[in-house]
């Protein structure tokens, strides 16, 4: 009986997430059928002739009303501009106060000292596996999107929509939260980070463009903050709780990072752009554009000291940012028959 009742469960959840692709599919449709008969037009005036007539796309899914059909068009052609102005830089009382980071972070890990006991290829050829966890949901959606670890913490992302932070002192899970009723349909939670400060707290990134922030300590459940209409955060645990702001409209956050001074946050969106804000609004302050148009990202890694952020391409190319420049410093073109970049990090003696 609960095998038949699993199974049941799972078929609806994929019959939700088959009518929704559809769905977005049609919108898609339309969008592009619209831009192209604008196109059309203006060619056809600037040459003095007719107005083409419109293009029918064929129905995928079931007929939508005008207002449906509006918030499809928003929905895919939407961009940043309800959620940050586009700026060449960052706030200066941010710069300054990365920059301050910068200098202490710096200049202590230079003097940093390497490990005696550090890996070698050797030591680590000789790895075997000691122990073993699952604590993700095990019926029908299997798998890690997310998995980093942060001293004593490690950090999960599954295919179920659930982030956990496993502490490996403590031998047991200190925070999960569900994100299934944010994150609906196709939608899944693609990326994480996690701060430890005086309070431990999750960076969570969505396919659908959405940032969530949640207290990953599981002791002290923050309280559900007002979101705004993009977004609706009320999945959450007994344990924990989120508040969330939609950064992008159709674009996936392929990295999100809290920033070493523990005051702001960059997430990196598969766009091309890059997203920066305060954690107190939880609201992009800036978006910075990547100049190639064909650009699209597809991982990222802040650097140790906070202010050179490294994303990697779909056409697996290497871009390294400056962030106090606000610019592309350096890049490492893609080589013959070279994919996707799928994860990126930086040295610490780099």
């Amino acid at each position: 009986m609960v095998e038949m009742f699993e199974l049941r469960k799972n078929l609806e959840e994929t019959r939700r997430e088959l009518s929704q692709a559809l769905y977005q599919n049609d919108a898609a449709v339309r969008v592009i059928a619209r831009v192209t008969l604008e196109r059309d037009q203006a060619r056809q005036m600037g040459g003095g002739g007719a107005p083409i007539a419109a293009p029918i796309a064929a129905p995928i899914a079931a007929p939508i009303a005008a207002a449906e059909d509006a918030a499809d068009v928003a929905m895919v052609d939407g961009g940043y501009e309800d959620a940050a102005s586009e700026t060449a830089t960052l706030p200066a009382a941010a710069l300054e106060e990365m920059t301050a980071t910068w200098k202490s972070l710096s200049s202590g890990r230079k003097k940093r000292p390497t490990p005696a006991n550090q890996a070698t290829p050797d030591s680590v050829s000789s790895y075997k596996e000691t122990d073993s966890k699952s604590y993700h949901k095990a019926s029908g959606k299997t798998g890690l999107t997310h998995l980093s670890v942060h001293g004593d913490d490690v950090l999960t992302v599954g295919v179920d929509k659930q982030v956990i932070v496993f502490g490996k002192e403590k031998g047991a899970v200190e925070s999960a939260v569900g994100l299934g009723k944010s994150l609906t349909g196709v939608n899944r939670v693609t990326c994480a980070d996690l701060h430890s400060g005086s309070s431990k707290l999750v960076l969570a990134g969505g396919s659908e463009g959405s940032l969530f922030l949640l207290d990953g300590g599981g002791v002290k459940a923050k309280t559900n903050t007002n979101t705004n209409t993009n977004s609706n955060s009320n999945s959450t645990t007994s344990k924990t709780k989120s508040k969330s702001k939609t950064t992008a409209k159709g674009a996936s956050v392929v990295g999100a990072h809290f920033h070493h001074c523990g005051s702001y946050f960059l997430s990196a969106l598969d766009s091309g752009s890059i997203a920066f804000g305060s954690l107190e609004t939880m609201e992009p302050s800036s978006v910075l554009r990547d100049a190639s148009a064909s650009a699209t990202y597809t991982a990222s890694a802040l650097h140790p000291d906070g202010l050179i952020y490294g994303v990697g391409g779909g056409d697996g190319s290497l871009k390294i940012w400056d962030l106090k420049a606000a610019k592309v410093a350096s890049a490492l073109p893609p080589t013959a028959g070279s994919g996707s970049i799928t994860s990126v990090a930086f040295s610490e003696v780099s």
